[in-house]
């Protein structure tokens, strides 16, 4: 019931999607960073390889015409886990990912 959750394939390991929720590598970037969510570029296969280090934008669609947005960062990845630092945007289709006050999230 997770919107993106962790999988190993063939050796690689992925941030996989459900259907109706978009995701999109951002790169190399400190989570604290990662401020304005596109609104293109999103992976048209729902995933994304698990990179130490990336952030990734995470569009959670609601069938109704409004969406929500997330961030996720990979801190560590195995076959078998990842460990993710995250946050999420709760206000109805805005695309800022601003950090809390203070820096903590």
């Amino acid at each position: 019931t997770t919107d993106i959750y962790f999988e190993s394939s063939g050796g690689v390991q992925y941030l996989r999607a459900k259907t109706g929720v978009d995701i999109q590598d951002y790169g190399l970037i400190d989570l604290l960073y990662v401020d304005w969510a596109p609104d293109a570029g999103w992976s048209p296969s729902s995933q994304a390889e698990a990179i130490v280090g990336h952030s990734y934008i995470v569009r959670i669609l609601d069938g109704q015409g409004n969406f929500n947005m997330a961030k996720v960062q990979v801190k560590a990845v195995t076959t078998t886990t990842a460990t993710l630092d995250w946050a999420y945007q709760a206000v109805d289709n805005s695309y800022e990912l601003p950090p809390v006050t203070g820096g903590a999230m």
